[in-house]
């Protein structure tokens, strides 16, 4: 399942799972959601739960800039495209 969160939309305290695919477009927002598996491509700077980051593939698109993230699980990867920048 892919779920595009549009300009404007909102996700929040939602889990995503493997199999699941979140595209944040331009101008959508994240809260307090947690990647358990699944894949979250960005195009604008992501939002996590505490501890939300466990397993699963965060792509950081062209001209996102993200603050980075305290702890990640074990099976984390993030993938940061060119013009994208991930900092701490």
């Amino acid at each position: 399942a892919t779920i595009e969160i549009k300009s404007g939309a909102t996700l929040s305290n939602t889990t995503i799972p493997n199999g699941a695919t979140v595209v944040i477009s331009s101008g959508g927002l994240t809260v307090g959601n947690i990647l358990q598996g699944g894949t979250v491509d960005a195009y604008s700077t992501p939002s996590f739960a505490a501890d939300g980051f466990k397993s699963g593939t965060l792509i950081l698109e062209s001209g996102v800039s993200d603050d980075g993230y305290a702890q990640l699980g074990s099976g984390a990867t993030i993938e940061i495209k060119s013009g994208a920048t991930l900092s701490n």
